[in-house]
């Protein structure tokens, strides 16, 4: 096998557990899921993203969460 091949394979099985990680923690926490799935129905996506984009909080929103979840690991 090619060191290229190697390098693909390696690479292909760290994404398939990294989206086992993330479909695991989406599983341990179906009230999160579920808030998160009531305000897109209740406000609707389209609005909710123009509302984030245009005051910045979606950014600093995701930043905040990213960070929340690098110190859970």
């Amino acid at each position: 096998m090619s060191a290229r091949l190697r390098e693909i394979v390696r690479k292909r099985r760290l994404l398939v557990v990294r989206t086992w990680r993330g479909y695991h923690h989406l599983k341990s926490r179906p009230v999160g899921v579920a808030i998160v799935a009531a305000t897109l129905v209740a406000i609707g996506p389209g609005k909710l993203l123009r509302v984030g984009y245009r005051s910045g909080l979606i950014v600093m929103a995701v930043l905040r969460l990213i960070r929340i979840f690098r110190s859970l690991r």
